[in-house]
């Protein structure tokens, strides 16, 4: 039996993990599907939001499951992850990050997406966010086709409907991990193929950039697989749960660099 939290992105909430999260307890595995603060049915004020107050409930809902769970992290919460792993490592056996901000200790989720190369051609940039008073929200005309265009209709409309402004402060704030902690632990990350959101180059400029990924999937999907194809996710997630992989020691601007060359990548559908 594995053990899960499952960790929702910007604008998201718990429920998008629904279908994946049932596929893994039918399977036999404990999952957790937090609430990040400020987000679906949390009252958290969004200028009270932090990635440590993010962290902090991740690490509280894995330390409810046990030791050794995994952290799976969406989007956004691939910072989020990578911060319970560097506080928190004994609880975690492997990080994976799905179409994830995996990024490099002293960058934040904001300065990726200013600098990167590969974040050029992201439908996030320009016209489709709307900065506000202490959040960021996307236009919701646009918002299927950034991030969930394969979706069925009636997933796509329910997931619309529950997006929520997302706090600006944890968006802005530095990644902070280290070889001693975050390096130790199994990462792995996900690949989506069709994403409008992070595109696959930006995903790909992050794996090969901060290295230290033993092994990966490419899903052939849009910026959300968990509504697209759920049977494939659960299916990825549980094979790279079993992985008997090693974290990298290295750390610093290219953290676990060392590791790029062990890398394997096993597509599912179409790969990137």
């Amino acid at each position: 039996m594995a053990r899960f939290v499952l960790v929702h992105g910007s604008w998201s909430d718990a429920a998008a993990w629904a279908a994946v999260a049932d596929r893994l307890s039918d399977a036999g595995h404990r999952v957790a599907t937090p609430d990040l603060p400020g987000h679906g049915p949390d009252t958290t004020p969004p200028k009270e939001a932090s990635l440590d107050g993010y962290a902090a409930v991740v690490a509280k809902e894995a330390a409810a499951l046990g030791s050794r769970v995994t952290l799976v992290g969406h989007s956004m919460a691939g910072t989020v992850i990578s911060t319970v792993g560097e506080h928190d490592p004994a609880l975690i056996a492997g990080l994976i990050y799905v179409a994830a901000f995996l990024l490099p200790s002293g960058q934040s989720l904001y300065g990726f997406t200013q600098s990167s190369p590969g974040f050029a051609q992201s439908l996030l940039l320009g016209p489709n966010l709307r900065p506000g008073d202490g959040v960021l929200d996307v236009d919701r005309d646009q918002a299927r086709e950034i991030f969930m265009a394969d979706a069925p209709d009636d997933v796509a409309a329910a997931a619309l409907g529950r997006l929520r402004p997302d706090p600006l402060e944890p968006l802005a704030t530095p990644v902070v991990v280290s070889a001693e902690h975050w390096g130790r632990i199994p990462r792995s990350y996900v690949h989506t193929a069709a994403d409008r959101a992070i595109p696959p180059a930006a995903q790909e400029e992050m794996v090969t950039g901060v290295g230290g990924v033993a092994a990966t999937k490419a899903l052939d999907t849009s910026h959300m697989p968990m509504l697209s194809d759920p049977e494939g996710l659960a299916a990825a997630l549980l094979d790279l749960a079993a992985r008997p992989t090693r974290g990298s020691k290295a750390t610093g601007a290219h953290c676990a660099a060392t590791a790029r060359t062990s890398r394997t990548v096993v597509p599912i559908g179409s790969p990137s």
